[in-house]
């Protein structure tokens, strides 16, 4: 089961770093790095992102647990 999460959260960090540079090149944002052309968002963004999914999974988690259980 962990390995499924494992490769579950690889998926969604790749397409959240996909998603993210195909909204900064079409100007949605910028970062200050982008500010003189556009440039890919860094690698090192991964670890924001596979804190912000941990987190996400075990809200979720907590809350499907109190719902199946009231």
């Amino acid at each position: 089961m962990h390995a499924n999460m494992a490769r579950v959260q690889q998926l969604l960090l790749f397409f959240l770093w996909l998603a993210e540079n195909i909204a900064t090149y079409l100007g949605a944002w910028r970062y200050p790095h982008q500010l003189h052309g556009w440039q890919p968002v860094a690698l090192e963004k991964f670890g924001s992102w596979a804190l912000l999914i941990s987190v996400t999974f075990v809200i979720v988690a907590a809350t499907r647990g109190q719902r199946s259980s009231g």
